[in-house]
């Protein structure tokens, strides 16, 4: 917990790290991890997020879109 506190410390600077994330090499052992993650948490959705404050709702949209992406990009690799 005390490393969560250290990264939304400076949202500014927590926001850049989530823009720059390497999304193109996301390993499949994190990508399953959260995948699993999702499956076995259904309620975690951003409007269950919502519920606890808007960064985690937009937080929430971030990490399934990543998975999302992760997927597709299996599929169609980058141009």
């Amino acid at each position: 917990m005390d490393e969560a506190k250290k990264q939304l410390a400076e949202p500014k600077k927590f926001m850049e790290k989530l823009e720059k994330y390497p999304r193109d090499n996301i390993s499949d052992k994190v990508n399953d991890r959260i995948h699993k993650f999702l499956n076995e948490n259904p309620t975690f959705t951003p409007a269950f997020a919502a519920k606890a404050s808007k960064a985690a709702e937009g937080l929430a949209k971030w990490v399934i879109a990543i998975v999302k992406y992760h997927k597709v990009n299996k599929v169609i690799p980058s141009i």
